[in-house]
């Protein structure tokens, strides 16, 4: 069915007054261009997500398409029309448009069933799984935005000017699928090798340029010769851009102990949209503290 099929289907026509919802990228679209997002988006750092469909929701749940990345490239195409290429979008954004897409398709409260990692037989009342709900709508508004183009710049001790992003999109899934070759090496010297390696790759993703110039070869030769003084500077901006985008964390209570404990939101399309406002279980993701 083409285009002008679907817009004169009496039945899908009902769909335009399902209403979306505009969210504010986390880097206001700052070091985005023409060809990665339209010209609207440029100018006001806004985007605006639309519902998923059910088909969406599938595509979602297929584990080729999210392991190449190309379910989240279909799924943002149609639900976000404004953006033109996202493989090329940066985590803090892509952190706040899956949330956008959860409480625009779902609603605004995420049921979560985790696991209590103070859970004790011995006490009445404890259980070993908890219920928890959270709204989504207050860490959305409340991420972390990038002010201007400066708060992506570092200058050196020796005056040279390096601009940095976020990871993109595209070397996030180059960096889960090294990591899943790692899994196929037991030598461990490979093994180090391997992690030095992805090592240098997310930090040479992540500058952008360096005093004009972005040939990543020559970047990457100048970075391997980079004194320790300098690269801290790097580093320290690169402790920065990690801060950008929506808080993923919370805090839990135990009733029975009223210990709390930090649980990261499933933020991976597998989990964060799994069967709608349902049950997601964290296991893995937990990381306790004593109140």
């Amino acid at each position: 069915m083409g285009d002008k099929a679907k817009l004169d289907n009496p039945l899908t026509a009902g769909f335009k007054k399902i209403p979306g919802l505009s969210v504010l990228l986390p880097t206001k679209a700052i070091l985005y261009n023409s060809e990665q997002v339209k010209e609207s988006v440029l100018k006001s750092g806004e985007i605006h997500i639309h519902p998923m469909s059910a088909k969406d929701e599938l595509i979602l749940k297929s584990p080729d398409l999210l392991l190449n990345g190309e379910a989240f490239r279909m799924v943002v195409r149609r639900c976000i029309p404004e953006i033109l290429e996202p493989l090329d979008l940066y985590q803090p954004d892509i952190d706040a448009i899956m949330i956008g897409l959860r409480i625009v398709t779902y609603g605004e409260e995420l049921a979560m069933r985790v696991d209590n990692p103070f859970y004790d037989s011995e006490k009445k009342g404890s259980q070993m799984e908890l219920d928890y709900s959270i709204n989504l709508k207050p860490v959305l508004s409340q991420s972390k935005f990038a002010k201007d183009k400066k708060e992506f710049m570092v200058v050196l001790e020796n005056k040279q000017v390096v601009t940095m992003t976020p990871i993109r999109f595209r070397e996030g899934i180059e960096i889960i699928q090294a990591d899943l070759d790692e899994l196929n090496i037991e030598n461990k010297e490979e093994i180090f090798q391997k992690r030095l390696q992805i090592f240098e790759d997310t930090m040479l993703s992540m500058i952008l340029e360096v005093d004009g110039v972005t040939d990543k070869k020559q970047i990457k030769e100048w970075m391997e010769g980079m004194p320790v003084s300098m690269f801290k500077s790097i580093s320290d901006k690169v402790s920065f851009l990690i801060t950008l985008g929506p808080d993923l964390t919370t805090k839990i209570k135990d009733p029975i102990t009223n210990k709390t404990w930090e649980v990261s939101l499933p933020i991976n399309p597998a989990d964060f949209f799994d069967f709608g406002p349902s049950r997601v279980t964290l296991s893995g993701f937990l990381n306790t503290q004593d109140n």
